[in-house]
């Protein structure tokens, strides 16, 4: 694609996939030393960094599950591992840092609230 930019990963800290461990120190991908590495890279394009983990997500995610659909990372466990590191916090002072967690039964819980505010699937009286 022109004008789209491949990262310089340093020491070999590439992708092994379809395993998606690294290939210098066998740790999951990406590890610290590529996370640092993209930091840098990408230190001015935040945006970008995100739009190309959020690409290596989507091809981690269908691979992964091809080798191992019963016992496979979750959505949760994928979004920290490849975007949740590379989204910036801010942290307020009144509240410590929550870690990142799947919302399945938040988000059912906030449509069953907007469908009652609105009356969808409630019969009229």
């Amino acid at each position: 694609m022109a004008g789209q930019r491949r990262p310089v990963v340093s020491a070999g800290h590439l992708p092994l996939r379809p395993l998606w461990l690294c290939r210098a120190c066998a740790a999951p991908w990406p590890c610290a030393p590529a996370r640092l590495s993209l930091r840098r890279e990408y230190a001015d394009d935040r945006v970008a960094l995100l739009v190309y983990l959020g690409g290596m997500l989507h091809d981690a995610a269908g691979e992964l599950h091809a080798l191992n659909p019963e016992d496979g990372p979750t959505p949760g466990q994928l979004f920290a591992r490849f975007l949740g590191w590379a989204i910036p916090r801010r942290p307020t002072t009144n509240s410590p840092q929550r870690p990142i967690r799947e919302t399945t039964a938040t988000a059912l819980t906030y449509e069953g609230q907007l469908d009652s505010a609105y009356g969808v699937g409630t019969e009229a009286t």
